[in-house]
Parts: structure tokens; C-alpha cells; sequence
């Protein structure tokens, strides 16, 4: 079966600076899970997808995501990116930004509601995009493989 991961940087604390601070990077990833079980709920029972299937039904999600995200320097936004791999049970995606860690704090702009943004960018900015686009993912994913496994 055909999988995706969220991802919004990597989070690690070596001592806590805030007493809350463990439990806030929890929520973090629970809420990165929440967005990876709307992804895999939409391609759920899809036995053909494919890996160039699923990077292509995820773009527009990134593209959307892109619209969003604060820009400062501009690293947050180059670290975009989507990777699908392929596993035993078929291939895994993932959608999301600052991929090895890097920029280090994409995981806080994306989850601190309190920070003010420039007009149309915002926090929460990739679980927006999927929020927006899960209906487009699906039908770009059914239209790929309808149309690569010949059925048109």
C-alpha cells in the first residue's frame, strides 16, 4: 500500500528552555501526523499508485503551500520539496520543507499562530495547502494512473 509523510523540518531539544516546550513539540507532530493521514486516507485502497503518480498528484499541494510560506531570507521556501520512494508495500511520499533539518526553524514558523506575516503568507502554511487541495490530489492521482496503466 501506497504511503505519505508530512514533514515541516526536525525538531530536536538537547534541554528544554520553556517548561512547555516538550509537550509543544509533541503537538507539532501530532498535528504532522493529522496531515499525513488526510493524504493517506485520500489514496487509501489505490493499489496501482506509483511513484511518479504520487509526486505528481502532490504538486499541487507544494505549489499551494509555496503561496503561503513567510519568506524572510527565502531558505524556508527553497527547502520545499516532495521525495517518493519506494518500499516493499509500494511507494512513500513526502511532502514538505526543510528536509534534513535545514532551515532549522521551519517547524516553528510553520506552527507559531502568533507571528505576525506578510499579507498572504501565513503559519500552518503546508497544513493549509493540504486542507485546500486533498480534493485535487485525489483526482490528479486517479487521472495518473487511469491514464499511464492505459484505461483512457
Amino acid at each position: 500500500m501506497a504511503g505519505i509523510r508530512a514533514s515541516v523540518g526536525r525538531v530536536r531539544v538537547t534541554r528544554a528552555v520553556l517548561p512547555g516546550e516538550p509537550g509543544y513539540i509533541r503537538s507539532m507532530r501530532v498535528q504532522m501526523d493529522h496531515i499525513a493521514s488526510q493524504l493517506n486516507g485520500a489514496i487509501d485502497g489505490i493499489k496501482n499508485a506509483t511513484a511518479e503518480g504520487m509526486a505528481y498528484a502532490l504538486m499541487p499541494i507544494l505549489e499551494r503551500s509555496q503561496e503561503l510560506v513567510p519568506v524572510d531570507t527565502g531558505k524556508l521556501k527553497r527547502s520545499a520539496f516532495i521525495t517518493v520512494t519506494q518500499s516493499v508495500s509500494g511507494p512513500v511520499a513526502v511532502i514538505g520543507y526543510a528536509r534534513y533539518g535545514q532551515p532549522h526553524y521551519a517547524a516553528f514558523v510553520h506552527e507559531m499562530l502568533h507571528i505576525p506575516h506578510q499579507k498572504g503568507k501565513s503559519a500552518k502554511f503546508l497544513e493549509i495547502a493540504v486542507n485546500e487541495k486533498i480534493g485535487i490530489f485525489k483526482r490528479r492521482l486517479v487521472r495518473y494512473i487511469t491514464e499511464n496503466a492505459g484505461f483512457k
